[in-house]
């Protein structure tokens, strides 16, 4: 925009372009005062420049309003003219219009107070080099870890920070970096120094400024505090070492076990082996000189008449029965106990089982006057060597009736899961201590109550564990205590869980 005024400072002529600028027509500029044009304030700073007096003004920065009274940036250049007298007739204003320029200022401004603020106040610390590693800045987290100022570091070498054995290894890596005139280095570690002799490592990374010759002229360093997790890693790798000595020590001491175990293992099942075989040969012993005494006792105890002898004739028979029956026990235990005994499995509806128990027991839970209640749903079907099943039942049910008062209650019952059936067996009998629970299970172990039960082997329930256990299940017992009953509970495979199996070949 070009103006002209006269010797009043009233526009007198103007180019096109400061109609454009202003808003104006010529109506509106012509004589209009210079000063209007401006702010109060600007015009009294113009003024104060005294251009009549100095007689040129270069690029004095103001504002100016258009007709819409909108205020906008400007750069002026004012020429006095003067007569032939030196008398001031007028001036002559070059008007640039800055207002982009302003702004982009402004964003500049901005934009370097962000960084600022970001540099100073990042998290992790900041140093900016020139290309001869003279330091320039440092953020505020630097000299926190490093315990200098910034007065104290800017315009040393940063090589004055780094720890002597890597001094020179530094001075060569970061020469390489400057010539190779990449705008970014990749990372490496670098052991620092602190202003109390403390030994750092950081992970630095390197950012490259330019000039239009494409010279670095300055370096931006970030730097990651890595001493701690170094720290941690050789901690790591003694532990792991140490773990591998003793992971070494213990696969030779299992492997030392191993063998101790194979050995005693064979020695068991020697033991076993043994012990089975003088079962069998000591039940064959013992068998056959009870086998005449079993027919001949009951002949001779009916033709005796003297009373005591006679009483005496039959304790000698019942403990006749009760060797007989110990024996039976003991060899079928042994049965069940061998290797070579197989399972004959059967799908079997687990209530016709159990109803046929129950009617081969009628006598006897009549004589008890016990009350049955079975609960066992008639969906149940289990896999079960049919057999050896009866016997579980007998030697559970016998059990309940033998440890049941007269009038008591005995319950059965079975829940199926599709995969076990778990059956329970409970009474209103005498109860079991929580003493007893643990060894009720066990071989020729008979609790207080039974002791001196000749009828009681003391083989019944390790019998049922062996039966349960072929079948791959679980066996055991609650009771509260004495007189309050006991429940038995055994789990045995359902024929669900054959199905599926069938399914899975």
């Amino acid at each position: 925009m070009i103006t002209l005024s006269d010797e009043n400072e009233r526009i007198i002529s103007w180019n096109k372009y400061a109609e454009t600028l202003l808003g104006m027509g010529e109506e509106d500029l012509y004589m209009k005062p210079v000063s209007s044009l401006y702010p109060p304030e600007e015009w009294q700073k113009i003024r104060s420049e005294d251009v009549r007096q100095k007689g040129m003004q270069h690029h004095l920065e103001t504002k100016m309003i258009r007709k819409n009274n909108e205020l906008f940036n400007v750069d002026i250049s004012l020429s006095v003219l003067k007569n032939c007298e030196g008398k001031v007739i007028g001036s002559i204003g070059i008007i640039t219009d800055i207002t982009k320029r302003k702004q982009m200022e402004k964003v500049l401004e901005e934009s370097k107070e962000k960084f600022k603020q970001l540099y100073e106040n990042a998290p992790v610390p900041y140093h900016t080099l020139l290309p001869n590693g003279k330091i320039t800045n440092v953020n505020e987290k630097w000299c926190q870890i490093f315990r200098y100022s910034k007065e104290e570091v800017i315009e040393r070498s940063i090589f004055d920070f780094i720890a002597d054995n890597e001094r020179d290894t530094a001075k060569s890596s970061f020469e390489k970096k400057i010539r190779s005139k990449k705008s970014y280095s990749r990372a490496n570690e670098r052991s620092y120094v602190t202003r109390d002799g403390e030994k750092r490592i950081f992970v630095i990374r390197d950012f490259f400024s330019f000039d239009e010759d494409n010279n670095v002229v300055s370096v931006h360093t970030t730097m990651e505090d890595v001493s701690k997790r170094k720290q941690d890693e050789e901690e790591l790798e003694r532990k792991n070492k140490e773990l591998t000595v003793i992971q070494e020590q213990l696969d030779m001491l299992n492997s030392k076990l191993e063998e101790k175990v194979k050995e005693r293992t064979a020695e068991v099942e020697n033991l076993l082996k043994q012990k089975d075989e003088f079962i069998g040969q000591l039940s064959h012993d013992l068998r056959s000189p009870l086998t005449p005494l079993t027919a001949l006792l009951p002949m001779i105890e009916e033709k005796e008449q003297d009373p005591q002898l006679k009483e005496e004739l039959g304790l000698i028979h019942r403990n006749v029965k009760y060797l007989n029956a110990l024996i039976d026990k003991t060899i079928e235990l042994a049965k069940l106990n061998s290797p070579e005994t197989k399972l004959s499995l059967e799908t079997t509806n687990l209530l016709h089982e159990i109803k046929a128990v129950i009617e081969n027991n009628k006598l006897v839970f009549e004589e008890n006057e016990l009350e049955i209640l079975n609960r066992v749903d008639k969906r149940i079907i289990i896999k079960a060597d049919n057999s050896m099943l009866g016997a579980l039942f007998d030697n559970l049910i016998s059990n309940a009736v033998k440890y049941s008062p007269h009038g008591g209650t005995i319950t059965i019952d079975a829940q199926d899961d599709e995969e076990w059936v778990t059956v329970s067996i409970k009474d209103t009998g005498i109860g079991i201590t929580r003493e007893e629970l643990n060894h009720i299970f066990e071989e020729f172990y008979k609790a207080d109550w039974s002791r001196h039960d000749h009828e009681s082997s003391g083989l019944g329930l390790s019998i049922c564990k062996s039966i349960v256990k072929k079948h791959g299940g679980h066996i055991w017992a609650e009771s509260l205590g004495k007189e309050k009953g006991t429940t038995m509970f055994f789990t045995i495979p359902s024929s669900s869980k054959e199905d599926m199996m069938n399914r899975g070949r």
